[in-house]
């Protein structure tokens, strides 16, 4: 059962790897925000000065949340495909089919 557990060593230099790759995510996160915010608070300033409408000024905030949101997410998985994980997952077909793919099946 020991044998299968990773070295003291590799576990050291995971967790290192890991935890810088969530300190960069963690500055991308808040360089992510900080040019939100700005962009709100420009939109914000052109409706005070009556340059655009307030219906434009609405889709204009729900557009700049949405692009911001997608880049949170492409960043999330980005980041994800960076970490290191302490096991590998393989994932296969089984050729036969299961008790209850038989059953479902027969009553078909």
């Amino acid at each position: 059962m020991y044998s299968v557990l990773p070295s003291k060593q590799k576990t050291a230099f995971i967790s290192k790897r890991n935890v810088r790759v969530i300190k960069e995510y963690l500055k991308q996160r808040k360089l992510l925000n900080a040019t939100k915010e700005d962009k709100l608070a420009r939109l914000k300033q052109l409706r005070k000065t009556r340059s655009i409408n307030a219906s434009t000024y609405r889709h204009l905030k729900d557009v700049v949340i949405m692009k911001s949101e997608q880049k949170r997410i492409e960043l999330a998985k980005a980041s994800i495909e960076k970490s290191v994980k302490l096991e590998k997952t393989e994932y296969r077909v089984d050729s036969q089919p299961t008790e209850y793919k038989q059953s479902f099946n027969r009553i078909l």
